[in-house]
């Protein structure tokens, strides 16, 4: 339990495994952090302020790389959009990759060679349900993996074999 009245969210770890990063959602003050944990020593640290509103829509997934922290920020109405922020683990500095206006896309996984990010969510230029997308690193060529009636929530990537994994519902 925790007594600061904060959200958190699930752990996405280093390649290495020397640190973990997570998010920690204040709604009454109006912001997310994105915390940067050592794991060794436990000490934690706000690598980023994310200011409302909108904010992250999912746990940040580590470039297999480790140069990158990725966060898809959703921004409500009248923006209506997603941006994937690029993070850079060690000062924070965040820059933003790739923006898509009508499009509410959430989870999100790196592919352990690096060259794409999965995602997870709708675009409403193009689908009515969740469907599984690749955002392209580095170009950001941005396509829908599935094309069905089907909902698809959160994703994971296999590390040997390229799998992408979501769980799917009809």
């Amino acid at each position: 339990l925790t007594t600061d009245n904060a959200y958190y969210d699930k752990l996405a770890f280093s390649p290495d495994g020397k640190r973990a990063c997570f998010i920690r959602n204040y709604p009454q003050s109006g912001y997310v952090s994105l915390m940067m944990l050592d794991v060794e020593t436990g000490k934690e640290h706000e690598m980023a302020k994310i200011p409302g509103p909108g904010g992250p829509n999912g746990p940040p997934s580590w470039s297999p790389d480790g140069k990158h922290v990725a966060v898809s920020l959703l921004f409500p109405p009248p923006r209506s959009s997603t941006t994937v922020a690029l993070f850079n683990p060690d000062n924070g500095e965040r820059r933003d990759f790739f923006t898509r206006t009508g499009a509410f896309l959430g989870s999100l996984a790196w592919l352990p060679d690096g060259t794409a990010l999965a995602m997870t969510g709708f675009d409403l230029a193009n689908t009515l349900t969740n469907q599984v997308f690749l955002l392209t690193y580095p170009d950001g060529k941005f396509r829908r993996v599935t094309n069905d009636f089907n909902g698809y929530g959160g994703v994971s990537i296999g590390a040997g074999e390229m799998a992408i994994a979501s769980n799917r519902s009809s």
